[in-house]
């Protein structure tokens, strides 16, 4: 199931010894230059997941969230759109930490993982995959489609940049059986269409206020943009700040929900 030859070669391409991981409910976070190893790591765990779950699609998120610019993250996505099955993230850092000793390390903890198992070597496997706008995020990208390589019959849908609701979204999408007709513009028109029919509902033509969206320099800002600003009911009333995104190295800087919950303090941009 494994293709030896080729893990051994992938792994001397990503990974590195000598670092401890631990996947938690955020998956794992940390500085983006310690990360390489783990994305290899999860790649192959996604993999194996979706094949133990016959054949479904399994999502994987490279993000840190309101981290700092210079750090990133990974985390596993189930198929109803939900987190990694807590029974599973033990596997995941079992993993992490087999590679972080040595490529047979990493080889005989597969072969373990795989019997105790039971996965069948002839299903095939899904991965939904995105990432966050930091700088680290294509190279961590290349690193986990790397690691699905490793086995057999995977299947991989790049959906490149997107937040972590709508690769959550997606994933679940694509699992309902109509995944050909499932692109990042199903989540606007989804949710759009969720509104539209509130507002006919309760006979609502227009927002009684102005808001206000604090885009934390990151990859919010164009998808929220999408989907709102291009609605006439909301782009009188909607305005995104602190959108350049193009820039990761102002990725929450002075903003973003962590400046404002631990600063106290409204962020750069809005007067109080």
């Amino acid at each position: 199931m494994i293709n030896i030859q080729l893990l051994e070669e992938l792994y001397d391409k990503h990974c590195k010894t000598g670092f401890t991981y631990t996947y938690g409910t955020a998956g794992f976070r940390y500085k983006a230059d310690v990360l390489d190893t783990v994305m290899f790591t999860t790649g192959i765990l996604a993999a194996i997941r979706s094949i133990y779950l016959k054949g479904q699609y399994v999502g994987v998120m490279i993000t840190a969230s309101h981290n700092p610019p210079q750090d990133n993250g990974v985390k596993i996505v189930d198929p109803k759109g939900e987190m990694l099955d807590q029974a599973w993230e033990p596997f995941a850092t079992e993993l992490a930490n087999s590679a972080s000793k040595g490529k047979q390390e990493l080889i005989k903890a597969l072969d373990e993982l795989i019997t105790k198992l039971g996965i069948d070597d002839t299903e095939s496997a899904k991965i939904t995959i995105s990432r966050d706008s930091r700088e680290s995020g294509p190279r961590l990208l290349q690193a986990v489609i790397d690691g699905t390589k490793v086995l057999k019959n995977v299947q991989v849908v790049d959906f490149n940049l997107l937040t972590t609701p709508q690769l959550h979204f997606l994933t679940y999408q694509y699992n309902q059986g109509s995944s050909s007709k499932v692109e990042e513009s199903t989540y606007y028109s989804a949710f759009s269409s969720a509104w539209t029919k509130i507002c006919d509902l309760h006979d609502i033509n227009s927002l009684p206020y102005r808001v206000i969206i604090d885009a934390a320099n990151g990859i919010g800002g164009p998808k929220v943009s999408e989907m709102l600003l291009k609605n006439k009911f909301f782009s009188s009333t909607v305005s995104v700040i602190n959108n350049q995104w193009q820039s990761p190295e102002l990725l929450n800087e002075s903003c973003g929900a962590d400046y404002v919950k631990t600063n106290q303090r409204f962020p750069k941009g809005v007067s109080g």
